[in-house]
């Protein structure tokens, strides 16, 4: 589902697309928010049990509308599972409820996160800039990876990029609606472009955090190449190198999860930055050694 901001007022209709504002018990719609090929997303005020904001998934009526109230299910309760054990990193997005709306439509009702999706966030940003998005993305996961669950849907939609109130950049992860535990076999589950290899086969590959990791991959490289020429080029170059490496198509070969994903992201860049020092103070003594043979008569 498409997350990029739209008008206030309600869009126009299209061709199966809904126009009006979904039927929520206890909250009130505000603004359309977007609309992709599945449904729309919409702003809402819950009235009870708290007085707040929230984004409002809905989706058209299908056939299966229970499986797809499921897959929420499922969702709140991994995102629960990992908030009551204290493990839930703020990167993750809070599901607060699903069900269907008073006009026959599956819904999903989570956290309100005001910013852009990471391609439009980063775009023109230095490389160093788009490592450190890359790596909050890292950050989000591990908890989720350490308590078994693989996310299987890390596209730029679902990454989205707010301002924190001292201006830095702070990087939401949503949509756990297709996460598994690690060792489930593959289900073709995923949104193609960004599926793993594992994910594609068709043989029942086993899905593990290295899964995430190849779609990380696929983000820091889509990233890379929007990014802005700068100082930094030696910092974008190590971080494609990694990229690559992420994106084996053998998952043993790739980092492990994401906690090990993020630390070469953090070995990357400051490997980078210590060899630009080094190349430096090379230069210096050169040029020192230089102007002290001048200096012979």
């Amino acid at each position: 589902m498409s997350t990029e901001p739209h008008s206030s007022l309600l869009f126009n209709a299209t061709p199966g697309a809904y126009a009006q504002a979904p039927q929520i018990p206890g909250c009130d719609a505000v603004r359309a928010l977007g609309r992709g090929g599945s449904g729309e997303a919409w702003l809402v005020r819950q009235r009870k049990p708290f007085d707040r904001e929230l984004v409002a998934k809905v989706f058209r009526p299908e056939p299966d509308a229970a499986s797809m109230l499921a897959r929420f299910e499922r969702e709140r309760a991994a995102i629960s599972a990992l908030s009551n054990s204290g493990a839930r990193d703020p990167g993750l997005a809070a599901i607060h409820d699903a069900g269907i709306t008073l006009d026959g439509r599956p819904y999903v009702l989570m956290q309100f996160i005001d910013g852009a999706s990471v391609d439009v966030a980063a775009r023109g940003l230095p490389a160093t800039a788009i490592g450190e998005l890359v790596r909050q993305c890292c950050l989000a996961l591990v908890s989720a990876h350490e308590a078994g669950l693989v996310h299987q849907d890390i596209t730029p939609t679902n990454v989205l990029v707010s301002q924190r109130s001292d201006g830095a950049r702070h990087v939401t992860l949503i949509d756990f609606g297709l996460a598994a535990s690690a060792g489930t076999r593959s289900m073709l589950h995923g949104t193609p472009d960004w599926m793993a290899p594992e994910q594609r086969a068709t043989d029942g590959a086993p899905i593990t955090p290295a899964t995430d990791v190849w779609a990380l991959g696929r983000l820091l490289r889509a990233l890379l190449a929007e990014s802005a020429a700068g100082d930094d080029h030696a910092i974008g170059a190590r971080l494609s190198a990694l990229a690559d490496e992420c994106m084996q198509s053998d998952p043993a070969a790739r980092p492990a999860n994401a906690r090990a994903l993020l630390v070469r992201i953090d070995h990357a860049i400051s490997n980078a930055i210590a060899d630009a020092l080094a190349a430096r103070t090379r230069a210096r003594r050169r040029r020192i050694a230089l102007v002290a043979l001048a200096a012979v008569p």
